[in-house]
């Protein structure tokens, strides 16, 4: 009858332990504990701590490096959104410009030219938000490539050429 006793305390302290196991994960997943220091004891509830332990700092580590990107990824956005005026504001100085009938053909097409680099641009713009969207769903691969500076100078320079050209401004490359 002691052996029988000793068994059912055994899986009543057993049970009791799954239980407070059971109550810690709880409490863990819904933040009103914070996850405890690794267990020294051994046994089975002890290895399961650990593991829920290093599960939880993984879990945490991976939900920061989350968190990090979506503010890149929204910084992003806005960053795209406010280069979106740019293109915006020389078409419409354009636009104004060729309302102008005493406007020379040669310059003319200069602006018309002008406008379609512009579009261009918002094109690429939009585009780009298109690509953040797919790399925000991992259906998007980056790849690295060569750019050549001066060609990219070259073309920022062009961008403001008539902003430049309407105030009387020189932009010199070396």
């Amino acid at each position: 009858r002691g052996s029988h006793l000793s068994a059912s305390f055994a899986k009543k302290n057993q049970k009791e332990k799954w239980n407070n196991l059971y109550k810690y994960c709880m409490s863990v997943l819904n933040g009103t504990k914070a996850v405890e220091l690794r267990d020294e004891n051994d046994g089975i509830e002890s290895q399961v701590k650990d593991s829920i332990y290093d599960v939880t700092v993984l879990l945490k580590k991976a939900n920061e490096e989350l968190e990090t990107t979506n503010k890149q990824t929204q910084k992003l956005i806005a960053d795209i959104s406010h280069q979106l005026k740019t293109p915006l504001t020389s078409l419409n100085m354009i636009n104004d410009i060729l309302y102008e009938s005493n406007i020379p053909e040669e310059k003319r097409k200069e602006f018309l030219d002008s406008m379609h680099y512009e579009l261009d641009k918002i094109y690429w713009l939009v585009k780009t938000l298109l690509d953040i969207s797919k790399l925000d769903s991992k259906t998007l691969v980056l790849k690295k490539q060569e750019l050549n500076l001066y060609n990219m100078i070259c073309s920022i320079k062009d961008q403001f050429k008539i902003m430049l050209d309407s105030n009387n401004v020189e932009f010199d490359i070396n």
